[in-house]
Order: structure tokens, then C-alpha cells, then sequence
């Protein structure tokens, strides 16, 4: 039986080297091999020497240092690479030399030649900053700004020239030299190197281990493993090394990880191991085979070893590079097809597994999983239920059975035939009785020895349920593919809907933790036992779907097995979400990307999540079994990751940013393209991006997980590009990463030649304005002067025919009226007086119309004139009021205002038999009002339903002028309670300046700018 994986930790070398996150880049991804080098430097990035080249790596993009800021390297071979504390990177070239790099940019170069005449193959760096390096021909030391040969007045070599293999610098800055012929140590704080005095056995590397020990490969065919080399004190002895370790398939690389697992190139792939000590025994060799394009290795044979600042081991070989990094869940490993697993606790703690056709158990004190011998014919298990009697019950695809000492025994079928369905769960009511569901056969209870079908009986549907569970208060709940809930108290049945606030469609487990009660389906999770059954949702509507595990922590930590992944959601985000509806909270999701490689069960066996006794949890997969310490997930958000701005593309041009991160870019420049990144090695795919262009952006930009931002038609000016990340839905960063763009004017931007630009368009508008003005002048003018004439014409038709027959007319019948006896010439008379009062009125008309036009002044001084001039021939008394500041009315419609203003006033003075009549005029700010009011006899309402009296046209003509002048007209009148007019237009209508007084106003307004500018 294979031992159970440790716990999840991010350090590989606490699981199996086949259950670590491992990924592949080859050539197809960019990655040409061999990787022969790899560093990491200051601001995060990976470097990657190969034999094509220097290779900068963010987690997704290879960049080629070439492209970064246009500067090349003497030769592109890379053998050895060193990070500084200052970000720079040491470059070790294959054909010989070195070279200085910071951000793309080449500071310093050695050239090939002298002690640099052969390949330089590794670097190393004393803790105050002493810089070694060894190359084909000599150990260097660098002294200032020069490299300088170690040879035998140091105590290195015999005075020829010495290949030195590998520097190191160890823990207590003991450097360390390698050569074909021995191995040198110089103690801290001294000046020569001594000779180790270990026997040269072919030896070619050195690692240094976790506790600062330097150990050496051994290539020799007597040994192929690695020592220890004894300390600087204990150098000349003669001893053998103590602990030397013969390791199978050792060929080349040893290095060390911070948990102390020795990883080395074997032969035709990796392997890894845990070398022991201190009375701990070690962990026998892990190998994985070279498999390109497969799930091993890149290439066969490993160039270099390196672990980054996260914890994650990368490995350079002769076809690729590779990633390992843990697994946020262990890998449980099963004896036999890991699919279709059940799983149960029981009160002492331990963990029962029934999987297909392998029983195991997983004592309480844990320990591995131990095989359960069972009966024949306990096929294709199914499910497994421990009861309150400490009795496991196991349901299969073949019957119900009981276990009982060490044996098992099958429980018998209701109707007494073979079973022939897949038990689906089992559950214990609170007075013993056993409950379960399964395909087929439906809903059953164990009752006096024998299965009794509920199906179709008591209230119960005739369709089995998916899943049974029994709360605290020993009530059953059943949950249906239908989205319906039952509870059964053992007296009565209670059936929830989607009517009652269920929401989670197909229910695929109930979960009971103390007084409350979870529901999880296809659709989501709910708190079935809180008022309302509020239901938990994430940001993103997708991530509880298929929910078939919950396990509610005694920390009060939610943790839910679902199609998308296994989800912690922490207490204290719970309590929030639970306290307001709307809230959604923060969650941690567990998937592929972190080692999960199935997901939940979404038919059966359901219930797929535990937790046992010591705390684990335990997930079953549609392909596996996983587990989880929840101890060792940290508790709050993953930090932001740094972020760097890497390039800015224009015109097709791509431009570094400079050191001062402000960037100059030629004029005219109006599209960018702005690449960056956040510098996190591990899981580079979880992190998102926001960005704002100042001085473009009103807000910040969501990007997801695109790392370029694209902006268009931009102008001249200074813009502040900021941009932020974050890890796993966590925080975004304090600080953004910034750079300043700036875009020189073209000579049509500058801003004189913007300004005499303004200039001609304002003059030229001015003079179309000022044109505009005399044209609408001269045009109203013209149409003024055709009315008066047209006014004056119907005038001396009306005065030359009409009033003169009719003064003629009523002289006859003067003379006919004397002739008439005295009764008679009364009655005539008396029709006389109505006549001349007539001739007099349609004289006043006829005079009205040679008055001079309404608008040639303002419209309440015509109207109060008018009002007066009434009042004298008539008992009424007359007044008029002006609310708000007069201002200038549109003429045509002033003349149009004061007709129907005259003609009102007129009908009240003339028919309404009034006491008084009030004129108010409003100049307000969004309308002008003209309102004509008197408290006469009114107008009688058939009247006002006709628009006038026959033969009349006052009222009609009122209503025509205002519908032709644009003006809102209601006339209303109540029999003794008077008559009012009113008249509204608005503002843009009534206001309208006139074109000489547009023409002023724009210079005006032209003249204010200028003295401004």
C-alpha cells in the first residue's frame, strides 16, 4: 500500500516529485534549449542563459535580451549568470569574456581574451560584495573595476595555468573553489586558499546545503554520488569526507533546496531525494524520466538547477525549461482506479474509503490508509455510512451490508430479490432507524431486520432522493433532482420549493453543522436553517456551480467541493455575507492550477467532502482523492505582486523605459501600446491588471489578465500612465507602477500657431455673424414696412367705402326719421344712436390701423397707454404690472403679442360690463407672460365651446395670431366671475436679440476673450 502524501505545502520537496505542479517550455513555447544558466534578479524577473541567447522570463513571456533596449552581448552562448543586490546580472559567455547588464542595457563588458580565454562557468559573491569567478583557465577575484588571477601566492594551483570548475560561496563565506585535481577552500577573513585535502574522485560541482554545508558530486565510476566536504578547520587531514552518498543514476548538478531535498540530473532525467542526518533516515531517490511534448522532463540531460524567491524549483536542461512548485492539495494515493469514491467518519475520528471495489481506513491518529478485508460479492462500492452504534454500513451496486466484528453481513431486499441498483446515501434518523437512497429502488428505511420501501408512501415522491443527512435535532432532510427539500420529523413530512426561497436547483448534499444546515446543487449553496435561507454568492456568478462537498470548519470556515474547484470561503467573509444579501464575498479557489485535477462528483457517489478528527480535509474527485490542511493555507489575501512597465510601442517602434521613467516621444505621436507585468513566478495566470492613463482616463481600466494597454488619437501633452495587479482576488498594489509619456506638439499643435488658427476662425465667424445680423435686419425691416403699408391700404378702403356709404346711409334715415310721427321717430331714433355709435367704433378701428406699429416701443408702454386712454370713455378702472427686468422682444413677435393684447383689452372694456381690468406682463428667465384679466359677466360657456359669436372674430382671430406667433394662448371665463386671457412664449422664442443686437453681443463677447488671452 503506497504511503499517503504529506500535507500541502508550497515547497516541492515536501510531496512526491509526480504530484508537484510541473510545467513544460520548450521550443514551441519560445524556450530554445539548452538552458545552461539560471538567475533571478532584484525586481523579480527570471534569467535564463541558453545556447541561443539571454532570455528574460515574467512567468508567461520569453523576451530576448536583445529586444529589451536594443543592446547585444559579444556572443549569445550563455554558460553563468549572478544576481547582484543592486539588480543587476553578471553574464558568463561560453566562447569567454563577461559582461555587466541592468534592464536591458549592457554596462560593462570583458572581453574574451587573457584569464577570460576560455568559458567563464560560474560566479560567485562574498557577503560584503567581493565578486569571484571561475573560467576555463584561472579563478578571477574582482578588485575595483578589475578581475585578478588567484595562483599560488594565494595558495591556489601549482602555478599553470588551473581550470577551475565551479566557485561557491557558503554560508559562513568560505569560498570554494573546484578543480580538475582538488578542491580549495578559503576561510572566511583569510587571504589563501588551502587544499581540502579530499581525494579527487572526478568531482566537477559544488551545492551548498540548507545548514551551510558544501557538497561535491562524485563522478567517479568506484562512488557516482555526492559528499560533504569537511570544514575549513578540519582541510588537510587526508579523511575521507564523512556521509558520502551513493546515489543512483547521479551524473550531474546536485543543488540544494531550503527545505534540504537534494535535487540532481540523473541519467535520462530528474531525480530528487532527502540525503537525512542527524539520526533521520533518508528518503530514497524520486525519478522522472525525460519525456518531450509528455508530462516529464524537457530534456534528458539537466544543465542547471535553481529555486526562485516563492519557493518554486526550476530546471534548465538540454531541451527546455521545466517548473515544479507544490500542490495546494496532496494527492491521496489509491491502490486501485481512483473514481467513484465514498466517504464517512465515525466518532472516534477515523476516515472510512470505499472505493468501486477497495475498502481502506484511515485510523484516527493517522497513519496510511489501511486496506479492509470485506465479504464476496461486495462489488462496486458505493457508498459508506457509520452509525451511532459505531456500525459501518457499506451500500454498493449488490446490496446493503453491515459490518459486524470483522465480517460483514448483507442486509435483505424489500421485495426478497438480488439487488440490482447503486446505493446513492445512507443516513440514521433520530430513533435508530437506518434511511437510504438508491437507484431503482427509491427511498428505503431498515425496519426490523428487513428494507421497507417509502417510495410513493407517506408524502414521499416515488423518485429517489440524490442525498439524506440528519441535523442536530435528528430530523431527516432529503434533497431532490427536482431543486425540492423534505424534512421528515418522524411524524410529519414538510416539502420546500423554489416557491419557499430554495435556490440551487438539483440538490446534491446537506451538510449539518451544529444548528445550521447547508444545501449545495448545481446552482449554488444555501443557509436552509437561517431566516430566508440566504443563498452565498461570489463575484463571479460561475464558481459554486455543481456543489456536491461542504464542510463548515469548527473555525467557521466554508469549504465547498464543486465543478469549479474546491472554495474556502473564511468565517469572517461569511458572517458578512450572511449578515447582508447583496454582500459577495472574497473566496480562495483551489483548481487546476493549483494541483486539482478532477473535480466533485455531480451524480454519485455524492457527500464529497469531510473533515476529520486532526483537522484535514478530504475532497473526492471524479478522478482521485485529495486532501487539504486547512492550518497550512494562509488565512488572509496573497499580497500584490510587483509590477513593472516593460516597454512603449508607437508607430511600430518599441521604445524601454527609461531609468527616469519618462518617456519622450517624437511629435505627432497618437497611438500606444504599453506592455507590462507583475514579476510573480508561481502561478503567473492568477493575476489581475488595472491601468489609467492620466490626463486620458477618467477612471482605472479593468484589464484582467492582459498584460498591454492600447490608447488611440491621443494629442500632445504629458500623461502619467499608472498601473496595478493583484494576486488571487486579493488587494492591488499600494503603489503603482508609473511612467510619464510625454508627446511633443507638432507645428500645427504649437499653441501660436493654435491661437492664429482661433484667431482667423473667430474673425471669420464674427463676419459671418455680423453679416447674418444685417441680412435678419434688413429682412425684418422690409416685412415691418410691408404691414404698415398693407395696414394703411385696408385703412382707406374701409374709410373710402364702407364708413362713408354707411355715414350716408344714416344721414337718409335722419331725414326719413323727422318725416315719422312721434311714437315712430323715438323707436327710429333711438336705432339712429346705435348706428353713430358703430360708425364711431369702426372709425377707431380704422384708426387703430394707422397707428404706428406696436413694437416701434416697448410692448407695456403701448398697452398702458392704450388702458388709459379707454378708462377715460369708460367707468372701468385699469391697470398694469411688470414682474422681472423688461427685455427686448422678437419684433415680429411683439407686434403679434400687442394685436392680441389690444383685442383683449378692447372685448373687456367694451363687453364684459367690468369694474376692473389688470394687464400683467412677466419677464421671467425661462418664458414671457402677458395675462389680460377683468371681472365682468364673463363669457358664456357656448361661446367658448364655438371659439366666438356668430359673425365675430375677436376670439378666433386671438388664437390664430398666438398659434402663428408660437405662443401658448388660454382663454378662461366663468359666468359673473370674469374673464382672463393669458399668453406664454418660451424664452428662446420671446428673446430672441435682434440681429444688430447679436452682432454686438458676439463682439462683446470677442472682446472679452482677447483681453483675457
Amino acid at each position: 500500500m503506497p504511503a499517503l502524501a504529506s500535507a500541502q505545502s508550497s515547497t516541492p520537496s515536501e510531496q512526491p516529485l509526480a504530484h508537484l505542479q510541473h510545467t513544460t517550455w520548450t521550443l514551441k513555447d519560445g524556450m530554445p534549449g539548452p538552458v545552461m544558466a539560471i538567475a533571478q534578479t532584484t525586481d523579480g524577473y527570471l534569467w535564463l542563459g541558453t545556447g541561443m541567447g539571454l532570455y528574460r522570463f515574467d512567468g508567461l513571456r520569453f523576451e530576448r535580451f536583445e529586444t529589451l533596449a536594443g543592446e547585444r552581448l559579444p556572443s549569445r552562448q550563455v554558460l553563468a549568470l549572478h544576481a547582484t543586490r543592486d539588480n543587476g546580472l553578471w553574464v558568463g559567455l561560453l566562447a569567454g569574456g563577461a559582461a555587466l547588464v541592468r534592464q536591458g542595457r549592457v554596462l560593462h563588458v570583458d572581453p574574451a581574451g587573457g584569464p577570460f580565454e576560455a568559458s567563464t562557468r560560474a560566479f560567485a559573491e562574498e557577503r560584503d560584495g567581493t565578486l569571484w569567478t571561475a573560467t576555463g583557465l584561472a579563478l578571477l577575484k574582482r578588485v575595483g573595476n578589475r578581475w585578478t588571477a588567484i595562483g599560488p601566492e594565494s595558495g591556489y594551483g601549482d602555478g599553470l595555468p588551473t581550470a577551475t570548475m565551479n566557485v561557491v560561496v557558503d554560508r559562513q563565506d568560505n569560498v570554494w573553489a573546484v578543480t580538475p585535481r582538488n578542491v580549495f577552500v578559503k576561510a572566511a577573513g583569510q587571504d589563501r586558499f588551502v587544499d581540502s585535502g579530499v581525494p579527487m574522485l572526478g568531482m566537477t560541482q559544488l551545492a551548498v546545503g540548507p545548514d551551510g554545508r558544501v557538497w561535491a558530486n562524485d563522478m567517479s565510476d568506484q562512488v557516482r554520488g555526492v559528499a560533504p566536504l569537511p570544514s575549513p578547520a578540519a582541510t588537510g587531514t587526508g579523511a575521507a569526507p564523512p556521509g558520502r552518498l551513493p546515489v543512483p543514476k547521479s551524473y550531474f548538478m546536485p543543488f540544494f533546496d531550503r527545505a534540504g531535498a537534494l535535487w540532481y540530473g540523473a541519467l535520462g532525467g530528474l531525480a530528487r531525494m532527502r540525503p537525512g542526518g542527524a539520526g533521520a533516515p533518508g528518503e530514497a531517490p524520486q525519478f522522472m524520466a525525460a519525456s518531450p511534448g509528455g508530462q516529464g522532463l524537457a530534456g534528458d540531460q539537466v544543465m542547471r538547477i535553481f529555486q526562485d524567491r516563492e519557493g518554486t524549483v526550476w530546471v534548465g536542461s538540454n531541451g527546455g525549461l521545466d517548473r515544479f512548485r507544490g500542490a495546494a492539495v496532496d494527492l491521496v494515493d489509491l491502490p486501485e482506479r481512483s473514481s467513484g469514491i465514498a466517504l464517512s467518519t465515525d466518532a472516534d475520528g477515523a476516515l472510512w474509503i470505499a472505493a468501486r471495489d477497495v475498502l481502506l481506513k484511515r485510523p484516527a491518529d493517522g497513519g496510511p490508509l489501511q486496506p479492509v478485508p470485506f465479504a464476496a460479492g461486495m462489488e462496486s462500492l458505493t457508498a459508506a455510512f457509520v452509525d451511532r452504534q459505531q456500525r459501518l454500513w457499506i451500500g454498493g451496486r449488490t446490496g446493503v451490508w453491515r459490518q459486524e466484528g470483522k465480517t460483514f453481513v448483507q442486509m435483505p431486499t424489500a421485495d426478497g430479490e438480488p439487488w440490482a441498483g447503486a446505493v446513492l446515501d445512507i443516513a440514521e434518523d433520530a430513533r435508530g432507524v437506518l434511511w437510504l437512497t438508491a437507484n431503482r429502488y427509491g427511498l428505503n428505511r431498515y425496519v426490523d431486520g428487513r428494507l421497507q420501501r417509502m417510495g410513493g408512501r407517506d408524502g414521499f415522491p416515488r423518485r429517489p432522493p440524490n442525498c439524506i443527512a440528519s441535523d442536530a435535532e435528528g430530523r431527516l432532510w432529503f434533497g431532490y433532482g427536482d431543486g425540492s427539500l423534505r424534512r421528515h420529523d418522524g411524524q410529519r413530512l414538510t416539502t420546500l420549493t423554489a416557491a419557499d426561497g430554495l435556490r440551487v436547483g438539483d440538490i446534491k448534499v446537506i451538510a449539518p453543522k451544529g444548528p445550521r444546515l447547508w444545501i449545495g446543487g448545481e446552482s449554488g449553496v444555501q443557509l436552509v436553517s437561517a431566516p430566508g435561507m440566504p443563498e452565498i454568492r461570489l463575484a463571479d456568478p460561475t464558481a459554486l456551480e455543481g456543489v456536491s462537498g461542504i464542510v463548515e470548519t469548527d473555525a467557521g470556515d466554508l469549504w465547498l467541493n464543486g465543478a469549479r474547484g474546491i472554495t474556502r470561503i473564511t468565517a469572517a467573509e461569511l458572517r458578512r455575507a450572511l449578515a447582508d444579501p447583496a454582500y459577495r464575498p472574497k473566496a480562495r479557489r483551489i483548481d487546476l492550477r493549483d494541483g486539482l485535477r478532477g473535480q466533485a462528483e455531480q451524480s454519485w457517489p455524492l457527500r464529497t467532502a469531510v473533515q476529520t478528527r486532526d483537522g484535514l480535509l478530504w475532497f473526492s474527485l471524479n478522478n482521485g482523492l485529495v486532501r487539504i490542511d486547512p492550518a497550512k493555507v494562509p488565512p488572509g489575501d496573497a499580497p500584490a505582486p510587483p509590477v513593472d512597465i516593460q516597454r512603449v510601442t508607437s508607430g511600430g517602434d518599441g521604445h524601454p523605459v527609461p531609468a527616469d521613467r519618462r518617456l519622450r516621444l517624437a511629435p505627432g505621436t497618437r497611438d500606444l501600446e504599453i506592455d507590462y507585468t507583475a514579476t510573480t513566478l508561481a502561478v503567473p495566470e492568477r493575476v489581475r491588471f488595472r491601468y489609467q492613463l492620466v490626463g486620458q482616463d477618467h477612471d482605472w481600466q479593468e484589464a484582467g489578465t492582459r498584460r498591454r494597454a492600447f490608447y488611440t488619437n491621443l494629442g500632445p501633452g504629458s500623461f502619467e500612465f499608472r498601473v496595478e495587479a493583484s494576486q488571487d482576488d486579493g488587494p492591488w498594489s499600494d503603489t503603482p507602477a508609473t511612467m510619464t509619456v510625454e508627446i511633443a506638439p507638432t507645428l500645427a499643435q504649437t499653441w501660436w500657431v493654435r491661437t492664429i488658427g482661433v484667431l482667423a476662425v473667430l474673425a471669420e465667424l464674427s463676419t459671418l455673424a455680423w453679416l447674418r445680423a444685417r441680412q435678419v435686419a434688413t429682412h425684418a425691416r422690409d416685412r415691418l414696412t410691408a404691414r404698415v403699408q398693407e395696414r394703411e391700404r385696408i385703412a382707406r378702403d374701409l374709410h373710402d367705402t364702407l364708413l362713408q356709404g354707411m355715414y350716408g346711409l344714416i344721414l337718409r334715415f335722419e331725414a326719413v326719421a323727422r318725416r315719422l310721427p312721434g311714437v315712430e321717430r323715438a323707436a327710429m331714433e333711438r336705432v339712429l344712436v346705435d348706428a353713430d355709435a358703430l360708425l364711431i367704433e369702426g372709425r377707431d378701428r380704422v384708426a387703430d390701423l394707422r397707428l404706428p406699429p406696436p413694437d416701434t416701443g416697448r410692448l407695456e408702454q403701448t398697452l398702458d397707454a392704450l388702458g388709459q386712454q379707454l378708462m377715460q370713455s369708460h367707468p372701468a378702472r385699469f391697470a398694469l404690472t411688470v414682474d422681472g427686468a423688461p427685455r427686448p422682444l422678437d419684433p415680429t413677435l411683439s407686434a403679434s403679442l400687442c394685436l392680441i393684447a389690444r383685442e383683449a383689452i378692447f372685448n373687456a372694456f367694451q363687453h364684459a360690463r367690468a369694474q376692473r381690468i389688470d394687464v400683467s406682463i412677466q419677464y421671467a428667465a425661462d418664458a414671457f407672460s402677458l395675462i389680460v384679466q377683468d371681472d365682468g359677466i364673463g363669457v358664456p360657456d357656448d361661446v367658448q365651446a364655438r371659439g366666438g359669436r356668430p359673425g365675430h372674430w375677436g376670439l378666433s382671430g386671438m388664437r390664430e395670431r398666438a398659434e402663428l406667433a408660437g405662443a401658448v394662448y388660454r382663454l378662461t371665463s366663468r359666468p359673473d366671475r370674469g374673464t382672463e386671457v393669458a399668453l406664454r412664449v418660451p424664452a428662446a422664442r420671446a428673446y430672441g436679440p435682434r440681429g444688430e443686437d447679436r452682432a454686438r453681443a458676439l463682439g462683446g463677447r470677442w472682446r472679452r476673450f482677447w483681453r483675457r488671452f
